[in-house]
């Protein structure tokens, strides 16, 4: 098993990497020690993803929560590509 002790986020931008509850990336990096992780449970589009990531880490870099920055940068995009369909673990 890998040991996570020293990571403080894994966000994981792909299609369906939060869905299942428990079983998910998030949840197993969690498992693995790390204290956050974020996945998608739905399908997302390239684009729209890699731009939620620059307004996920803006938000997150001025002192945001993962969640709330999960969200603030979601709102930019509701209901476009499943993007705000996004699973936190902590």
């Amino acid at each position: 098993m890998v040991d996570l002790t020293n990571c403080d986020l894994m966000l994981f931008v792909g299609c369906y990497t939060g869905t299942n509850d428990n079983t998910s990336l998030p949840y197993a990096a969690v498992a693995a020690g790390a204290d956050c992780a974020v996945g998608f449970m739905d399908t997302i589009n390239w684009v729209v993803a890699d731009e939620w990531t620059e307004f996920f880490f803006n938000y997150y870099a001025n002192g945001f929560s993962v969640e709330r920055a999960c969200y603030q940068a979601s709102s930019k995009f509701i209901n476009i590509f499943g993007v705000d369909s996004y699973r936190v673990v902590e």
